[in-house]
């Protein structure tokens, strides 16, 4: 079963089952934390900022700016096809592709998976409108155990607190 609190390592091992079929690359692109930026410049051979001007877009998920691939748009659709796909259809980057990629795959335990990274690296519990916005996802998604909103800020006051408003940080 997949928490919360299951370690990276165990999140790699059950994404492991990709077929590789491109599908989730040709509406969307991978995410990247911030260690994998300088692994990704280097290997291209590029600077950080050379990489990250001819590669990454930034964007923002649950009030957490991010940078993620850019996405080749048409007809001026918000979302598009990764960069780093191929015309075959496939990831050219495999081999070296961020975390996101490697567990936000069409596998049987990919939306956990997708709710793993989010509660680990995009929800910050700190935040009021982190919470609120994740609030909001809950109302028409499902979470793993440790995304409750009661797991993720347990004292209730505070909670409430961030909920209506009351905290605005």
């Amino acid at each position: 079963m997949i928490s919360k609190d299951t370690k990276r390592e165990k999140a790699l091992e059950i994404a492991k089952e990709c077929e590789a079929c491109g599908h989730c690359c040709k509406h969307a692109s991978g995410i990247l934390i911030e260690d994998e930026k300088k692994a990704l410049a280097r290997h291209f051979r590029l600077s950080e900022e050379e990489f990250e001007s001819k590669y990454l877009e930034d964007t923002e998920r649950f009030n957490t700016k991010i940078k993620r691939f850019r996405q080749i748009r048409s007809k001026q659709r918000p979302h598009g096809q990764c960069i780093m796909l191929a015309p075959t259809g496939k990831c050219t980057i495999h081999k070296v592709k961020p975390l996101y990629c490697r567990i936000t795959n069409c596998n049987d335990a990919g939306e956990q998976l997708t709710v793993w990274f989010a509660l680990n690296y995009f929800i910050n519990i700190n935040d009021a409108e982190s919470i609120r916005q994740w609030a909001q996802y809950l109302k028409s998604h499902s979470t793993i155990p440790g995304g409750e909103l009661d797991s993720l800020v347990p004292h209730k006051q505070k909670l409430d607190m961030m909920l209506s408003h009351d905290m605005l940080h």
